[in-house]
């Protein structure tokens, strides 16, 4: 697995994940979608926030829906 830095748009902190599953074959919009586990014990993440992972030497961002969250990545 892929360890990864994740920061939320509130907060300069990185919290730490992993990905944990990438898709086959790329969406539509030619971008792979990918789900990212993070280590979210002390809830600086909530359901909604926007956050950039940090992962493949780029920065993605993505919507935090729970523990495991899908982003976007091309």
């Amino acid at each position: 697995m892929k360890l990864l830095k994740v920061r939320s748009s509130a907060s300069p902190e990185t919290i730490e994940g992993k990905v944990i599953f990438i898709a086959p074959k790329a969406n539509n919009a030619l971008k792979f979608p990918v789900e990212v586990l993070v280590a979210n014990k002390d809830k600086k993440l909530r359901a909604g926030m926007y956050a950039t992972a940090a992962f493949w030497q780029r920065e993605y961002s993505f919507q935090y829906i729970g523990s495991a969250t899908r982003c976007f990545c091309g």
